[in-house]
């Protein structure tokens, strides 16, 4: 299977300078810094996107070569991979495309629901590496975590505690940047968290708790991830 040939992208690329260049007087300059700042970055791009769906779809077809024409006639997976390829020209994170590629072949194993594969692979879009890191966290260190009563202990705990080394750190972040993030992940149904937990300072904390079964209840202020927040990390995860 090879790589496909110039998208309507590029076409349109190519029409945009060809336009810029008929210009009077500074059109040809304009062409130039057009040519050299945008066409590395759209082509490189795409082809190391499409050179990642390739192989994957070159592994899956080493296994099961029936597979791979099934998979390419699914209109949800077609559907799926424009959406993907769209943010993968937009970024230059190789770990971002990463996360899309698990992402298109994982929705290969959640079948009739779409419009869910489809929201997981717009919130890989809206999310930040970062966004994703703090929702891993909590993922990983629920238990760990579930009686932190302030943000500035969860992020202490993130970004320079003990157990710091065994994530991927969040660099160049403050505390105003972490409590946005949280607030972030929380609007999207990923995560549940109280507000009093957002407090930056001067917290007061209600003798309250949250119901979530019969046996169950946590004394607020708690983080906790939801069932959608899990689901959505096993759709990014290899």
């Amino acid at each position: 299977m090879n790589l496909p040939k110039k998208s309507k992208l590029d076409r349109a690329y190519e029409g945009g300078k060809a336009l810029l260049s008929v210009i009077p007087f500074v059109g040809g300059s304009i062409s130039e810094i057009f040519g050299a700042i945008v066409t590395p970055p759209i082509e490189k791009r795409r082809n190391e996107w499409m050179k990642m769906v390739v192989e994957e779809l070159n592994s899956i077809n080493n296994k099961d070569e029936s597979r791979v024409a099934e998979i390419l006639e699914n209109e949800d997976f077609q559907s799926l991979l424009i959406s993907s390829s769209i943010i993968a020209y937009k970024t230059y994170q190789s770990e971002k495309k990463n996360i899309l590629k698990n992402g298109l072949f994982n929705s290969l194993r959640f079948k009739d629901r779409y419009d869910i594969n489809q929201q997981f692979i717009n919130f890989i879009d809206e999310l930040s590496l970062s966004h994703l890191t703090i929702l891993k966290f909590i993922n990983d260190f629920q238990e760990r975590i579930i009686s932190v009563n302030s943000i500035q202990k969860l992020f202490y705990i993130l970004t320079k505690g003990p157990i710091v080394n065994t994530i991927s750190q969040i660099d160049n972040i403050e505390i105003t940047a972490f409590r946005y993030m949280l607030k972030d992940l929380e609007s999207k149904g990923l995560i549940m968290l109280s507000d009093h937990l957002l407090d930056l300072e001067n917290q007061v904390y209600e003798s309250s708790f949250l119901k979530l079964d019969e046996n169950e209840t946590i004394k607020l202020p708690f983080i906790r991830i939801t069932q959608f927040g899990i689901d959505f990390i096993n759709f990014i995860k290899k």
